[in-house]
């Protein structure tokens, strides 16, 4: 029996394949913890800022910044929710990667099994060979 696995080469193709896809996913998961983040933020400068308005003109700037945030926020939730598809969309990936892989594993764990066995076999027909020129009397 071939002691080296027959699939070893597609193994680690899964590997690699699952460890990119590993890597995937951390990256889309900090680029929407990162939006996350930036969008607390302006959320909070928000609803912190004053409306201390002494004219017109100041009432008229505060109504267009709050505007321009508000868009902005709201650009920043779009953003954030194409990000959170996209994390989804990574694990997915890990998902099948780990299931792409597991199946040649257990067929590696099976091989492995088998040359054992058939080590164990031929250690034992050895044996018997040794036992039997030795005329395996031993009174």
């Amino acid at each position: 029996m071939n002691r080296q696995f027959p699939l070893a080469g597609l193994l680690r193709v899964r590997q690699v394949e699952h460890d990119a896809a590993v890597s995937r996913l951390g990256r889309t998961t900090a680029l929407r913890q990162a939006t996350t983040d930036q969008r607390m933020r302006m959320a909070g400068g928000l609803a912190a800022s004053g409306t201390d308005a002494v004219d017109a003109a100041s009432l008229t700037a505060i109504a267009a910044a709050r505007a321009a945030a508000g868009s902005m926020l709201a650009a920043l939730d779009a953003r954030e929710q194409e990000q959170r598809l996209e994390e989804e969309r990574a694990a997915a990936e890990v998902r099948d990667a780990v299931r792409r892989a597991r199946g040649i594993e257990k067929l590696e764990t099976r091989h492995r099994d088998a040359v054992a066995a058939e080590e164990l076999r031929l250690g034992q027909i050895e044996l018997d060979e040794i036992a039997g020129r030795t005329g395996g009397d031993r009174s």
